[in-house]
């Protein structure tokens, strides 16, 4: 019965092919939408899981008032740093601190290029779980010498070891590799992180940022296990803060990694979304194309099935139950899906290199 059902329903399809057509791809474009906007959205909550401290990684965010408004901003100071690292050892498992990415320009032998990176202090890479692919790859402490990202190695070196080789950094100071470890993935807050350097070498080019509270330039990362003492030590970093900095009046908060992408926006000292709206509104619009796909598929197949009267007919002269009918209807229904389904498939296929371009998102199809 079931076969008969399918032979009936391409033998439909035959003698109707511009609305079999019309049913088919209205249908498979409004899956092709919904599956490229789940590609998305799904990358957008992957963003930084790669990491293996991923629950347990804050970031310390100051809010002061600045100009008579209130703002937040991830700038901190090595002195606070340090006064954590002393202080909250009980609390804190691990802090470290960098500098923003910045853009460098490498020579080694023949090979110029640019690529970004950044100064840090601490247990920077072991924090972030960083993976080695040559060398070792802890946060470098020795002058003179740094870790780079396996594609910048491929590109000064090509296939060669990069391992004790010498770079020079914007046509002057000359570093020593020791490490190199795997790209981070585009899902990762520090994607394009190609290079860490020691920050005693920062130091040595900016004397006395070290020294002062309101020298506020790094980004400082801690990492708390248990998450209920948060509370208490934002309070506690606060009451020191303000005896350090009076003239912004500064609140401290520590901002969750799984947060860091999607509740990125603050007003007035508090978290009010971020990237998150335009994932829910996608979403959204996305749920509301798909809808309308759904029902202009199903009245399109209720208006064909009022014109099939005389088909009904003879099925039932064969002496097909009115279940079987609807198994049949259901059935073809089914196969349309099916091949709405299919076309959907190709069609994000196509469209995904474009997308990508547009996006930069690196979306896969799997």
């Amino acid at each position: 019965m079931i076969k008969l059902f399918f032979k009936t329903s391409l033998r439909h399809i035959k003698r109707n092919p511009w609305n079999a057509t019309i049913n088919i791809i209205g249908l498979a474009l409004g899956f092709t939408v919904a599956l490229i906007s789940t590609l998305w959205i799904l990358k957008q909550f992957s963003f930084d899981k790669n990491f293996q401290n991923y629950d347990t990684i804050y970031q310390v965010m100051v809010t002061g008032t600045f100009n008579d408004e209130m703002s937040t901003d991830p700038s901190t100071s090595i002195p606070l740093a340090k006064w954590i690292e002393s202080d909250f050892k009980d609390e804190m498992e691990q802090v470290t601190l960098s500098t923003g990415l910045e853009s460098t320009i490498f020579k080694a032998g023949d090979k110029k290029l640019s690529a970004s990176g950044c100064y840090a202090l601490g247990k920077f890479s072991e924090i972030f779980s960083f993976q080695t692919i040559e060398g070792e790859v802890s946060t470098p402490t020795d002058a003179n010498t740094f870790i780079i990202s396996q594609s910048l190695a491929s590109r000064l070196f090509g296939s060669q070891s990069a391992i004790g080789k010498i770079v020079q950094l914007n046509g002057k100071d000359q570093y020593l590799v020791k490490g190199v470890y795997a790209d981070l993935p585009q899902n990762s807050t520090f994607y394009q992180l190609d290079y860490i350097l020691p920050i005693a070498d920062y130091l040595a080019k900016n004397e006395g940022i070290a020294d002062g509270w309101n020298n506020c330039y790094f980004n400082t990362y801690v990492q708390v296990t248990n998450s209920k003492l948060i509370p208490t030590i934002e309070s506690k970093l606060t009451a020191v803060f303000k005896t350090k900095l009076t003239d912004i009046n500064p609140e401290i908060l520590l901002h969750p990694m799984e947060k860091w992408h999607l509740y990125e926006s603050f007003k007035n000292g508090k978290n009010n979304g971020g990237q998150i709206q335009y994932v829910w509104m996608i979403a959204l619009i996305s749920c509301l194309i798909l809808s309308l796909a759904c029902i202009n598929f199903i009245n399109l197949s209720t208006a064909r099935s009022l014109k099939r009267g005389k088909e009904v007919g003879v099925l039932k002269s064969f002496g097909v139950n009115r279940k079987q009918l609807i198994q049949g209807f259901l059935v073809e229904s089914v196969w349309s899906v099916g091949i709405s389904f299919v076309f959907s498939m190709l069609f994000t296929l196509l469209l995904l290199p474009w997308i990508n371009k547009l996006t930069h998102a690196q979306l896969e199809l799997r």
